[in-house]
């Protein structure tokens, strides 16, 4: 159970990371980020202080869930963050609105079921991690398990940043997808 906590820890760690730098990497992208927001039909809670909100939330789960005495809490904030922006999302999609997703930067797909399904699984994989940290307790790791756990994160990450551009290769018949770069 380590390792899948682990693997949980590093894939939440970095989706979370990424989507935390491609909001605040400068001032053009919080301001791109919170003119998305809220431009967002179906939302209660829109505008820059909610923007600031979620750019905080993300960067206090990075952090928490990179101390080690703290992932437990991390993992929890991750799973509370994840089920309040899978039913933002959900929200937004069901409305029909065509506003392009900017969960990771910038992207030309609009926000929609895609991502809703992305933010319940990675609530999930946060849960899962929660749990898993409280099993493990203070089980030892070896190289080679601990090694394998973050390439799979790694690779599980990469594939949930740019979903997007996943997505639309498989459903358009391996056109050049566009483009959900979160560095753009």
């Amino acid at each position: 159970m380590i390792y899948v906590a682990l693997g949980c820890r590093c894939l939440i760690g970095i989706v979370f990371a990424i989507s935390a730098a491609s909001k605040l990497r400068n001032r053009a992208a919080f301001t791109r980020f919170a003119s998305w927001l809220a431009g967002l039909p179906a939302l209660p809670l829109r505008g820059r202080r909610t923007a600031a909100a979620v750019a905080l939330g993300e960067t206090a789960v990075v952090v928490l869930v990179g101390l080690p005495w703290t992932v437990a809490d991390g993992l929890l904030l991750a799973t509370l963050a994840l089920a309040v922006l899978a039913a933002g999302a959900f929200l937004v999609a069901r409305s029909g609105a065509s506003e392009p997703c900017q969960c990771f930067g910038v992207s030309t797909e609009p926000l929609g079921f895609p991502q809703v399904i992305r933010n319940v699984v990675l609530c999930g994989v946060a849960a899962t991690g929660a749990v898993g940290a409280a099993l493990a307790g203070s089980a030892t790791l070896r190289p080679a398990g601990a090694a394998l756990a973050l390439w799979v994160a790694l690779a599980v990450a990469l594939c949930t940043v740019y979903l997007e551009d996943l997505v639309g290769f498989f459903t358009d018949g391996g056109a050049a997808p566009a483009s959900s770069d979160p560095w753009s």
